[in-house]
Formats: structure tokens, sequence, C-alpha cells
């Protein structure tokens, strides 16, 4: 998988790994819907029937791509180096198995849209949960900013201590798996979006889903996120 232009990770400001569907319909229905395919770096155009409504209720997850967090971003801590941060991450994939879920569905939270999972998902927060404590030390601490950020959101007790001991709230306890398909939005906007995204997504929507890796990710110069290795979940580690 090459980087932007064949930049080196070094130049990325931030990393954050992903989980995302390979390559195929899904993938290629979420890179449209947000007008950004984290694969290939490339801005996509979005449907031409809804473009207009999704260039603007789009505008803020689309740097990031389709996707669902499992570590969030992070700058590299000093005395680290991409080239073991992406050998760990490797090492960690190699013994946790596939991910399933029994089905996505379209949910509201928090004015935004998203697809979340519906059933059990205890394989996922436990591997989430894994990739974010075994690689904690690839994180720089948050600057006084980003913190100031962070607590604009009233966070809860449990928030506030994982975004001390983590660098982000909503980790562990507070782990909620999601696909993020908009911006904060009125609820009327989103009603309509979520109109849209049911037809969008139709083919995905209530069934089961597999995946099989994760992707480790950069955020350019650009501002924007792309995929620089995507990482096969080849072992046998499940809850």
């Amino acid at each position: 998988m090459k980087n932007p232009k064949g930049a080196s990770p070094l130049l990325f400001n931030r990393y954050s790994i992903f989980m995302t569907p390979e390559a195929g319909m899904f993938a290629d229905s979420g890179a449209a819907w947000l007008g950004w395919d984290l694969e290939k770096g490339c801005a996509v155009p979005h449907p031409k029937a809804s473009e207009t409504a999704l260039r603007i209720a789009t505008q803020a997850p689309r740097k990031y791509g389709f996707h669902g967090t499992i570590k969030p971003p992070f700058h590299l801590a000093k005395g680290t180096t991409y080239e073991s941060l992406l050998s760990q991450t490797k090492a960690l994939c190699a013994v946790h198995a596939p991910v399933e879920i029994e089905a996505l569905s379209l949910t509201i939270d928090k004015s935004t849209l998203a697809l979340t999972p519906e059933g059990n998902i205890d394989h996922l927060a436990s591997l989430a949960a894994a990739v974010l404590q075994k690689l904690d030390h690839f994180r720089a601490p948050l600057s006084a900013t980003e913190l100031a950020g962070r607590r604009k959101a009233n966070l809860t007790p449990l928030q506030e201590t994982n975004l001390k001991n983590w660098g982000y709230p909503y980790v562990l306890d507070a782990f909620k798996f999601h696909i993020t398909l908009s911006g904060h939005l009125p609820p009327k906007d989103l009603e309509h979006l979520k109109t849209l995204a049911r037809t969008h997504f139709a083919h995905n929507l209530g069934r089961p889903m597999r995946f099989c890796s994760l992707i480790l990710a950069g955020e350019a110069g650009d501002g924007r996120f792309h995929a620089l290795h995507r990482l096969p979940l080849s072992g046998k580690i499940v809850p």
C-alpha cells in the first residue's frame, strides 16, 4: 500500500488504527458517501442524486475516511518510530482472530448519524482494548489545548479518567464501535440523511459482517487520513 505521493511515514502528523471493510462494494459505498477513499488516498465523487446534501453533511468525518476507530489518532511519542509502531501492530494483529458482527444498523446519536453493530461485540471490544493498551507507549501526551478541546464534551467521570490515562474519553468501558456518517446536524437534517443512507447502504444493512484486518493510517499534510498498511487479523485470540 503506497503512501500519498510516495511520502515517508515520518511526514505524517498523527497515526491511528482503524477497522475498515476489505476492498469491495461496502468499502466503495462508504468512500462515495464521505467523498474520500481512505485506502486509495484520494477524493471520490458523491452519488449525484444526493451530492449537495452529502457534501455538506459529511464535511467533518470526510478527513478520516470510512472507518471504525480501534486506536484513536495520536502523535508519536519521543523515542519511538513509525517502523516500530508498524512492527508491533502487525504482531498484535497476528494473534487476534477476525471479528464477526451480527449486523450493522443506522443510528442517530448525539446529533450525528453512524453505522453501529447489533448483537454481542465482546470480541471487537477485546481487540480494541488490547490495541489501545499494548500500543499506548507510542502515544505522545496530549497538549493542554487538546485536553481542553476534549473536555468541551462534558465528560463523565469515567470518560475523564480515560482521557487522562489513554488520551481519549471513549475507550475501554466507554468504547462504542461506530462508523461515522455525518457531522453534527439538526434532527430534521439527520432524519433526511438517514433515509438517504438506508438506500445507499441497503446491501450492507442487517447482514452478518466479517472484518479480517486492521489498517494503520496516517494523517498527511492535507489534513486527511491515508491507509498506510492493511494488517491481517490471522490469530486465534477471542474473548
